[in-house]
């Protein structure tokens, strides 16, 4: 299943900044982990940023755009694996009196099976002030003698696929549910996962049934009417 890490970082009064934005940024990442036929394991890393949290200025478009600085490590004890940085860049607008949108970042990052730590670090580029910084922890572990399954991606929503993309994935383009939270007037909630090495374990003349079902947190028994086959 995938992890969850939400910021919340508060900037303090005396900030340049905070006069100008007294919002503090606010971001929230989840992750997944699959498997390439070509290349082996990967893990998506999904970043909302909540776009009225972030610092605009005028570009030299005369447009006003954020810019959020984005730092990743992937270590193994004190080993580094994998390392991302970069400048996520929010859409140009005209005006910021009325910003309500999410800035979205999706990114693939190949890694062996095994377990890692991730740091992350997140900044507003127009802000002074140091990285918040946090850390997570990452387990892949895909076994090519067993029927296995890939992390559960919670789905807002999804369309038709029309080139190839890091969105996309089986054909469409993916949209996640970047929550575990759905309010009482939801109906329906849409998942994707993969499964691999049927073909390779269980011939391709072999049938198999897949199930989903919701438990009750509370009790481990599943819920009525959130079973399927």
């Amino acid at each position: 299943m995938k992890k969850h890490i939400y910021f919340l970082v508060f900037l303090a009064f005396v900030s340049l900044a905070s006069s100008a934005n007294p919002i503090p940024l606010r971001a929230y990442l989840s992750h997944a982990s699959f498997l390439s036929p070509e290349s082996g394991p990967y893990l998506e890393t999904y970043l909302s940023i909540l776009g009225k949290s972030v610092q605009f200025v005028r570009n030299e478009n005369g447009k006003f755009q954020g810019t959020v600085t984005v730092t990743m490590l992937f270590k193994q004890h004190d080993s580094i694996k994998e390392f991302r940085k970069y400048d996520l860049h929010t859409a140009e607008i005209d005006d910021t009196s009325h910003i309500n949108f999410i800035v979205f970042d999706q990114q693939r990052i190949a890694l062996a099976n095994g377990s890692y730590e991730l740091e992350l670090a997140i900044a507003d580029k127009n802000r002074e002030m140091l990285p918040f910084k946090a850390k997570d922890g990452v387990d892949i572990n895909f076994d090519s003698k067993k029927v296995s399954v890939s992390d559960i991606e919670l789905i807002d929503s999804f369309t038709q696929a029309t080139e190839t993309s890091k969105m996309a994935k089986s054909g469409y383009d993916f949209i996640p549910y970047q929550d575990y939270f759905f309010p009482q007037n939801s109906k329906k909630i849409t998942f994707y996962g993969e499964i691999y090495n049927t073909l390779a374990l269980l011939g391709s003349d072999k049938q198999f049934v897949i199930t989903s079902s919701l438990q009750s947190a509370e009790t481990g028994k599943t819920v009525d009417d959130f079973f399927r086959i």
